[in-house]
């Protein structure tokens, strides 16, 4: 997220620096985990293709512009385009992308800023 110069919420971002933002509170709740001596399972390497497929999905779902439809779309495409076990992978790691930016803050403008709502939004998660 924007640690240098005016901070940016992240309401206001544009797509690929809302993208950065996500990134960057994931890579801070891996590292708060393994500090703590509980490391989480590094992602598995992807194809290129696959990696491309993610980059898409990951800006897609931080797009406010892209419609829901759209979204489906791109996902049919992605599953009919990737191996079945790159899709999964895929899958989990966009489950994971949407729970934390669903949980950032709008007026969140660093990871240090956003990681309670984040947790919060997680704990709901997991006793729903």
């Amino acid at each position: 997220m924007s640690d240098e110069g005016t901070p940016t919420p992240f309401a206001e971002m544009p797509v690929a620096h809302r993208v950065f933002a996500v990134e960057a509170v994931r890579a801070r709740l891996y590292e708060l985990s393994e500090s703590i001596g509980h490391p989480l399972e590094p992602d598995p390497p992807l194809s290129k293709q696959g990696e491309s497929w993610l980059r898409r999905m990951r800006s897609a779902l931080c797009d406010t512009e892209c419609t829901t439809a759209s979204v489906v779309e791109m996902d049919k495409a992605m599953h009919e385009a990737l191996s079945e076990a790159e899709d999964e992978q895929i899958h989990s790691r966009l489950i994971e992308f949407e729970a934390i930016r669903d949980g950032i803050p709008l007026a969140a403008s660093n990871a240090e800023q956003a990681l309670p709502a984040v947790l919060e939004r997680i704990r709901q998660m997991a006793e729903a």
